[in-house]
């Protein structure tokens, strides 16, 4: 027996929409239950409703859970689509809407149905268009088949007569359209072809320089001028406006030749605004060529001026030629004239100002004519001084303070001790009456070669070829008239001028160049050369061991005086007089060069 609180048969829940809580079977095989509930699983009729497929429905039965709260069903009602007939798709598709009292059901595959739609007044507030809705508009269908659009056409539709020429008509004419209309198919008309704005008459083009192209022009019906959409651009040749040409310190070329480059207001203007362009630029024909300056020492480039190549590129110009830079250019030629300077060679640049008178930025001493930079004892006597730029002083000749037996040193000075730095050509060895000038001796012999030499090297005077000759030009002294020879190097130019034979002592001589600048200027000793040597022996020998020469020999060295035909004369300490003669052609005696000052 079951107990007594199982007493509902479990059909009576079936057949209320419900089930069993707990079962027991009774000996007489009847099942029955402690209650009958709601089965959780059943969808709860709020569920349903939100699908719009509601409760009650005769065909459906229903079940209140314990608290009486909730309706549950086994499974939602289906939609009746007789009665939902319209889809969400054919809905959208008419451009209406399904919401507010428009009732809807959705499907178990998602779908909402709906028994019908409508239009929004709002978006579509128009009801009735004469000449058919706006291009490009919409129009809304409701589910009676009612229509509303968003806007009428306030025209008849396009195409239509009067208006039914294409647009594209017109462009392939370089026209545009009078009056236009668009049909439903996007298709632009019109009621004619004209020339319309913005268009520019082939003579404004012409005006500016333009090029015409009537592949780009419209013949306008009214009148004769054929009108264009836009000139056609200047062409590349046009590139150079007047201010281009100024920075280049030019003018326009051609000026009749031009293109004017602006915006549309440029061609509205009467004159035409904008830029002219030109071909190219040029100089200025009145400006100086870049040569007529260089001639006058202002060349270009000058920083605070400007060229032009001509046409030929062939010379620059400037608008002027630049001025001189007196900071550079300072010496007057009557300021160097005034200091016996010299603006003679290629270092020197020089500036001619507009009042023609030339600055120089430098100058200089003639070396040749003033060669000596140190004169203790000041220039010599009715001989000029030149000042260089730094102030130094430049002497054609020193006041001479040698003494025989002294240094002498190539600058044309001398001193009795050796001084260090400058350069020693030998020992005075003469001095004339008047005490500045004077002839001085190489401190060594030389041989044949000129050469220095440190031991006395013989050689003849003059080769014998079986004969001996006289040198005309050659005075023959006596021994008592020889001693007034000085003439060294005239004796010896004259020896060298001879053709009869060959003179080595005297060549020696000559070879001999211990600077630059005395090379070719020593000459075999005359015979009074020697004589003085004998008188002032002791303070010459003394003279040449201070520069560590060859001790003058005791004899025989020779000298340039002529005795007679074959017979020449020559220095030895222990004659009268200290000279002797000796045929031309002995080889045992020795040559000491001498230098006149």
């Amino acid at each position: 027996e079951c107990p007594s609180e199982y007493s509902i048969p479990v059909d009576t829940c079936i057949d209320n929409y419900q089930i069993a809580d707990e079962v027991c079977t009774n000996s007489e095989g009847i099942k029955l239950t402690n209650k009958c509930k709601c089965n959780p699983d059943w969808p709860a009729e709020w569920e349903c409703a939100d699908k719009g497929r509601t409760y009650p429905n005769p065909q459906y039965g229903g079940c209140w859970d314990a608290k009486n709260a909730w309706y549950y069903v086994p499974e939602c009602p289906h939609c009746d689509l007789s009665k939902y007939p319209y889809t969400q798709e054919e809905v959208l598709a008419n451009n209406a809407m399904a919401s507010g009292s428009d009732i809807g059901c959705q499907t178990d595959d998602g779908v909402w149905h709906y028994d019908s739609y409508r239009c929004n007044t709002r978006l579509y507030p128009q009801t009735y268009c004469e000449y058919g809705p706006e291009s490009g508009t919409k129009t809304c269908t409701d589910s009676n088949g009612d229509k509303r659009y968003q806007a009428c056409r306030s025209t008849p539709p396009c195409p239509r007569e009067g208006m039914n020429t294409p647009l594209d008509d017109c462009t392939a004419q370089n026209k545009i359209g009078n009056e236009t209309c668009e049909s439903d198919t996007g298709m632009i008309y019109t009621d004619k072809c004209v020339c319309g704005a913005p268009m520019i008459g082939e003579w404004v083009c012409a005006d500016m320089g333009r090029k015409v192209d009537n592949s780009l022009g419209c013949f306008n019906n009214s009148d004769a001028f054929y009108y264009f959409k836009s000139c056609q651009p200047c062409e590349a040749k046009y590139k150079y406006s007047e201010q281009d040409c100024i920075n280049k310190y030019a003018q326009p070329k051609n000026t009749s030749d031009y293109c004017i480059v602006g915006d549309e207001k440029s061609f509205e203007a009467n004159p035409r605004t904008g830029t002219k362009k030109y071909t190219g630029c040029q100089c200025n024909p009145s400006w100086p060529a870049e040569w007529e300056c260089a001639d006058m020492g202002r060349d270009y480039p000058n920083p605070q001026y400007g060229g032009c190549w001509d046409a030929s590129n062939a010379w620059y110009y400037v608008p002027e030629c630049p001025q001189c830079n007196e900071a550079v250019y300072k010496y007057t030629q009557t300021d160097i004239e005034a200091k016996n300077g010299s603006i003679n060679g290629a270092e020197n640049k020089r500036c001619q100002r507009d009042d023609k008178v030339w600055l120089y930025d430098s100058y200089g001493c003639n070396k040749s004519t003033y060669p000596l930079t140190d004169c203790p004892a000041g220039a010599a006597d009715g001989t000029k001084v030149c000042t260089d730029m730094e102030g130094k002083s430049h002497f054609q000749s020193c006041k001479i303070t040698c003494k025989i037996g002294s240094i002498y040193y190539a600058d044309g000075t001398c001193s009795t001790e050796v001084v260090s730095g400058k350069t020693a050509l030998g020992i005075v060895v003469y001095l004339d009456a008047s005490g500045e000038h004077g002839q001085v001796m190489s401190a060594w012999s030389v041989d044949k070669e000129g050469n220095k030499s440190s031991k006395n090297v013989g050689m003849v005077w003059a080769d014998y070829n079986g004969d001996y000759y006289d040198i005309a030009s050659l005075p023959n002294y006596t021994k008592e008239a020889v001693i007034t020879d000085f003439n060294s190097c005239r004796n010896t130019d004259n020896i060298l001028s001879d053709t009869q034979t060959n003179y080595p002592a005297a060549k020696a001589a000559r070879k001999y160049a211990p600077t630059s600048e005395t090379k070719g200027k020593w000459c075999l000793p005359a015979a009074g050369i020697a004589t003085s040597i004998y008188v002032n022996q002791s303070v010459i020998q003394a003279g040449i061991s201070k520069l560590g020469g060859v001790t003058y020999p005791s004899c025989c060295t020779w000298s340039s005086s002529e005795s007679e035909t074959n017979w020449a004369w020559y220095s030895g300490l222990y004659y009268d007089n200290g000279l002797s003669s000796s045929l031309k052609d002995s080889d045992n005696l020795f040559v000491r060069p001498v230098l006149e000052f």
